[in-house]
């Protein structure tokens, strides 16, 4: 039977750091914070951050009407602590280094594991 503590285990099996699920219900809060930040001016220069796009992403059966539920993995890029004389200077995050991580991952979790997770039992 598929069940969290199978799919968590499966997730954790791939590499990924973190694994969660919740149901696949609108998230009412999180659409309203957002679209305040946007009407605030927080999001500018994030062309793609929209009122929009918040429609859809706060509301997951606008996407997938039938989906029940919503899984979340997360894995660390940043393995090892950076050094040298620019460490802590300028824009881009230090987990940047870890991309070729991230490509990694997304290979391991394509559509042939997705069979897993429309098997009736979850």
């Amino acid at each position: 039977m598929l069940n969290t503590a199978t799919i968590k285990e499966y997730a954790y099996g791939l590499g990924f750091d973190i694994a969660r699920i919740t149901s696949a219900e609108a998230f009412p809060e999180a659409e309203h914070v957002i679209k305040e930040r946007i009407a605030q001016g927080l999001m500018d220069g994030l062309p793609w951050f929209t009122a929009e796009r918040a429609d859809v992403s706060c509301h997951p059966d606008a996407l997938l009407p039938d989906a029940r539920s919503i899984i979340s993995l997360a894995m660390f890029y940043l393995t090892e602590q950076p050094t040298g004389e620019n460490v802590g200077i300028g824009n881009a995050s230090s987990s940047r280094s870890g991309c070729a991580s991230m490509h990694a991952a997304k290979s391991a979790v394509n559509w042939k594991h997705a069979s897993l997770l429309t098997q009736d039992a979850w």
